[in-house]
C-alpha cells in the first residue's frame, strides 16, 4: 500500500497495514486510472470480492451499479483533472454491488491524496442497507397512506400505490391483477413504468387459471419471490423480462380478511435480497390496499345502485304519471256525464278512479322520496295555522271514517301558528290522519290533539288501530317497509308515507316520535317550532288574516261525522 507523503515518516508501514487490516470499515484504495491498489479484509466482507481478485481491477465494474458507472467515471476525471468538486469531506449515501449481484447501500468518505506513484484515492466505507431499507420502507408506509387518502376511486388508488411502491422501493415496473371471468382469468388492471422507460414488449393483458406466477400466488394466499427471472420456468415472460432488464420479481397478495381481490407484482432490475422486513412491509401494505379497495367498491355499489334506483323512479314516475291521470279523468267524465249508467258499470268505473287514484299518490310519494334523499326538495316557509291544516285534512277524510263508522276525539286551540309550508304540513296531516283511519277497525276511535307552547306546538294523532309489532318498531320510518301487522290485514300501502312524513317534518326543524300498545293502537307525537328561519332561505310573509281568524264555537270536540269547518 501506498501512505501518504507527509505521514509516511511518522507512522511505520506495518503499523498502518495493521490498523486497515483490524478497521471495521472497508478501506479501499484506486489510483487515476480507477484500478484498485488496496482491499482490506472488511471491504472483502462487504462487497464480496478477495484481496487477489480485487487488486489491479477497475473498482466501478466491482462494486458500482452499472446504472451509475458513468457518473462515477466522470466524477473521478474531474477530480484527475484538478476540480475537486463539492463531494469531497462529505458522507455520501451511494448504492453498490455485491460480488453475487445484489444492491447494497454504503456510506463512504473518499479523499485524493499525492503518493510517490502519482495521485490516489482513498474511501472509507460502511454498509448501511438495512438503515437505507429502513427509510426506504417508512417513506413507503407514508407515500402509500396519501396515495389511498387522495385517490377518488379505485383505479385511481390502485395506479397511485403502484406508483407509490415503485418510486419508493425503486422498482422500475410493477403490476396489479384481479380477477374476471368468475375467477377465471387474472387481468392486469393496474401498471406502471418508471419515467423514460418502455416496458410495451413485457406487458401481458391476463392470465389464464393456473398460468403464470400471479396464479401461484392468488391461489397459496402467500407472496412470492423470484431472484431470476430469466431462469424461473414459472413465469411465461421469463425471456421477456430478461430482454427488458428486468431480473427479479416479487409478488404480493392483495386480501381483504379471507377474500382475495388481486396480486401486486414488482419487478426489479437487480437482484436484491428479499429481507424480512421486505415482505412484512408489502404484506401489509397489500392488506391495507385490500381493506381500502373492498371499502371503496362497496361505496362505489351503493352509489351505483343509487343512481339506478333514481333513474328508475324517474322512468316510471314519467310513463305513469300521465296514463294514470288520463285514466282517472277519462274515469270521473264518464261518471259525471252518464246518469244512467247501470249501477254495476258505474261501481267498476269508480273502482277504476279510485285505483288510478291511488297509484297517482304512490308515484307522488316516490318523487317527494327521490326529492327529500337528493337534497333537492324546496320549501315555501309561511305563518301556517296547524289546526286549520288539520281540520282541512279530517274533513277530506270524513267520508272515508263514516264508512268504518269511526268516532274521534278532537282538541283543536285559538292559536297554533307555525312557520312551514302549508302544502308539506297538509301532506303530513293526511298520511298520520290517513294511516289512523286505514288501520284502525270499524267502530274504532281516533284522537287528535294540538297543544301550543311558548316555543313549540305538539300534535298527537291517537287510533285504536292493529298497532307495530314491537321488534318491528325501530324499523318503522324506514322507507317501503310495512310492519307485518299491516301485510297481514292486507291493507294497501307503499310504506313510504312515514318515511316522507318524518323528512317533512325534519325539514321543518321539528321531530316525530310514536308509541304502540301492540294491537291496540298507535299514538304518533309531532313536535314543531312556532319559528324557524331555514339556513339560506328566507320567510315568505304568506300572513293571511282569513287564516289567522278565531273560530267560533267549542276548541274540542266528541263526534262523528267528523267536525265541521270554522266559519
Amino acid at each position: 500500500m501506498h501512505t501518504p507523503a507527509d505521514a509516511g515518516d511518522l507512522i511505520p508501514r506495518l503499523s498502518l497495514d495493521l490498523v486497515l487490516d483490524t478497521a471495521l470499515e472497508a478501506f479501499i484504495a484506486i489510483d487515476s486510472n480507477q484500478r484498485v491498489t488496496y482491499w482490506n479484509p472488511a471491504a472483502e466482507q462487504t462487497f464480496g470480492y478477495s484481496l487477489q481478485e480485487a487488486i489491479g481491477q477497475p473498482v466501478d465494474e466491482l462494486i458500482i451499479p452499472e446504472t451509475h458507472r458513468a457518473a462515477h467515471r466522470a466524477g473521478v476525471a474531474r477530480m484527475v483533472a484538478g476540480h475537486p468538486g463539492t463531494l469531497l469531506g462529505q458522507r455520501l449515501h451511494l448504492p453498490a454491488r455485491h460480488r453475487d449481484g445484489h444492491r447494497l447501500y454504503i456510506e463512504l468518505t473518499f479523499a485524493p491524496v499525492t503518493t510517490d506513484d502519482g495521485l490516489q484515492f482513498y474511501a472509507f466505507a460502511h454498509d448501511i442497507t438495512e438503515q437505507h431499507r429502513a427509510e426506504r420502507f417508512r417513506g413507503c408506509q407514508l407515500a402509500v397512506g396519501a396515495a389511498l387518502s387522495q385517490a377518488h376511486d379505485t383505479s385511481q388508488a390502485a395506479d397511485a400505490v403502484l406508483e407509490a411502491i415503485a418510486i419508493s422501493l425503486q422498482w422500475p415496473y410493477a403490476e396489479l391483477w384481479t380477477p374476471a371471468e368468475q375467477e377465471q382469468l387474472l387481468e392486469c388492471t393496474a401498471r406502471w413504468s418508471a419515467p423514460g422507460r418502455d416496458f410495451t414488449a413485457f406487458h401481458a393483458d391476463n392470465y389464464p387459471r393456473g398460468a403464470g406466477a400471479p396464479w401461484l400466488v392468488w391461489e397459496s394466499g402467500e407472496p412470492l419471490w423470484i431472484p431470476n427471472l430469466a431462469t424461473d420456468g414459472r413465469s411465461p415472460r421469463s425471456a421477456l423480462a430478461d430482454r427488458a432488464g428486468l431480473h427479479a420479481t416479487l409478488l404480493v397478495p392483495v386480501r381483504s380478511g379471507t377474500t382475495n381481490l388481486g396480486v401486486l407484482a414488482f419487478f426489479g432490475e437487480e437482484i436484491e435480497d428479499p429481507a424480512d422486513i421486505l415482505m412484512s412491509l408489502l404484506n401489509g401494505i397489500a392488506a391495507q390496499l385490500g381493506q381500502y379497495l373492498e371499502r371503496r367498491r362497496a361505496e362505489e355499489l351503493e352509489v351505483e345502485l343509487s343512481r339506478t334506483k333514481e333513474h328508475f323512479i324517474a322512468v316510471i314516475t314519467h310513463e305513469l304519471r300521465n296514463p294514470l291521470a288520463a285514466v282517472a279523468g277519462n274515469a270521473y267524465l264518464i261518471l259525471d256525464d252518464a246518469d244512467d249508467l247501470p249501477s254495476q258499470h258505474r261501481d267498476s268505473i269508480e273502482v277504476i278512479a279510485r285505483n288510478a287514484e291511488r297509484m297517482s299518490g304512490l308515484i307522488d310519494d316516490l318523487l317527494d322520496h327521490r326529492q327529500l334523499e337528493s337534497g333537492q326538495f324546496a320549501l315555501h316557509f309561511e305563518p301556517v295555522d296547524l289546526c286549520e291544516v288539520l281540520q282541512e285534512a279530517l274533513a277530506d277524510i270524513q267520508a272515508a271514517a263514516d264508512g268504518k263508522r269511526l268516532t274521534f276525539a278532537i282538541s283543536l286551540p285559538l292559536d297554533a301558528i307555525v312557520n312551514g309550508d302549508r302544502t308539506r304540513l297538509r301532506q303530513v296531516a293526511d298520511n298520520l290522519i290517513g294511516n289512523a283511519v286505514k288501520y284502525t277497525p270499524e267502530g274504532g276511535r281516533i284522537a287528535v290533539t294540538v297543544i301550543p307552547q311558548e316555543d313549540h306546538i305538539t300534535c298527537t294523532i291517537s287510533d285504536t288501530g292493529i298497532g307495530i309489532p314491537p321488534a318491528e318498531r325501530h324499523r318503522i320510518f324506514t322507507p317501503f317497509y310495512r310492519a307485518t301487522t299491516a301485510l297481514t290485514s292486507d291493507r294497501p300501502g307503499t310504506g313510504l308515507g312515514l318515511a316522507v312524513t318524518k323528512a317533512l317534518i325534519e325539514h321543518h326543524c321539528g321531530t316525530i316520535d310514536y308509541t304502540s300498545d301492540g294491537a291496540h293502537g298507535t299514538t304518533f307525537t309531532v313536535t314543531l317550532p312556532r319559528a324557524f328561519l331555514p339556513a339560506g332561505q328566507d320567510i315568505t310573509d304568506g300572513s293571511d288574516p282569513a287564516r289567522r281568524q278565531h273560530r267560533t264555537g267549542p276548541t274540542s270536540a266528541t263526534a262523528s261525522p267528523l267536525p265541521t269547518q270554522p266559519d
